[in-house]
């Protein structure tokens, strides 16, 4: 067995937005190593962000990743209480501070969508997987900021698909993906990616919160929601073509996607 070391990180107090592990350079330095997720992390990784969220002397963090040109998508808890005085900015790996305005919260589904001035151009959006791929059992991973400390990478596999939590009133958790990856608070918005580097769904909470039978298993928002989602505010904001992979076949099928997927294990 090859034991590869830890990462090291450099904390700074105070501003978790500074709180950064080289994720990046660990994984090229190691690629000659890498099993299939690890290279699907390395492909995405520079794609996920951290969300930072200033008001009224409070400051929260979460996570999320860019889906466009100039949008950037996170869970939809994440900003929820922002204010109109509220700073809400978005950082890479370079740790630059670029703003952001919330353009769209989820009601039934919990995400919210970014609308960025600037972005690194280096940076490419991420896709998003198609329906019928996602399966229980199949490695997954979670890139994003738990405690703000930025792109960090959890490894797991999915639990189950189509799981409606009939303990909870809440319509965000109906026909959920279910997930086994650890995560931590500031996780949310996370991307959960597939071994092609497409994001199958996006973290929104800990499934133990709300139904004891599950403790421990983390509520994934499906890709096919957020997809119809943003085609509805296509209208209004610049969409990239390539929001999934075959994008017009693909958005043809989710769109007229009505039935929930079963569970199955």
């Amino acid at each position: 067995m090859i034991r590869l070391p830890m990462p090291s990180f450099t904390c700074f107090e105070k501003d978790p937005s500074k709180m950064h592990v080289n994720v990046s350079r660990l994984i090229e330095a190691q690629s000659q190593y890498m099993d299939p997720i690890g290279l699907s992390i390395k492909k995405a990784m520079p794609s996920v962000g951290t969300v930072i969220v200033e008001q009224s002397n409070k400051m929260w963090n979460g996570s999320g990743f860019l889906i466009s040109n100039n949008r950037f998508l996170t869970a939809g808890h994440v900003v929820k209480d922002v204010g109109v005085n509220a700073q809400v900015q978005i950082t890479f790996d370079d740790k630059t501070r670029f703003p952001a305005k919330v353009i769209y919260i989820g009601t039934d589904i919990d995400v919210a969508i970014l609308l960025l001035k600037e972005v690194p151009q280096d940076i490419q959006p991420l896709k998003f997987a198609k329906q019928e791929t996602v399966e229980p059992g199949e490695p997954i991973a979670v890139i994003g900021s738990p405690s703000g400390i930025h792109n960090v990478a959890m490894v797991g596999r999915v639990s189950g698909i189509g799981v409606n939590l009939e303990t909870s009133n809440d319509p965000t958790l109906n026909d959920i993906i279910l997930i086994d990856a650890s995560i931590e608070p500031g996780s949310s918005g996370s991307p959960v990616i597939d071994l092609d580097s497409n994001v199958i769904g996006v973290v929104t909470s800990i499934v133990g919160d709300h139904a004891d039978k599950l403790i421990g298993q983390i509520a994934v928002s499906p890709a096919y929601k957020i997809v119809n989602i943003l085609q509805e505010t296509h209208e209004n904001e610049e969409t990239p073509e390539e929001i999934v992979e075959n994008p017009v076949e693909q958005r043809q099928e989710l769109a007229i996607a009505s039935r929930p997927f079963r569970f199955r294990m």
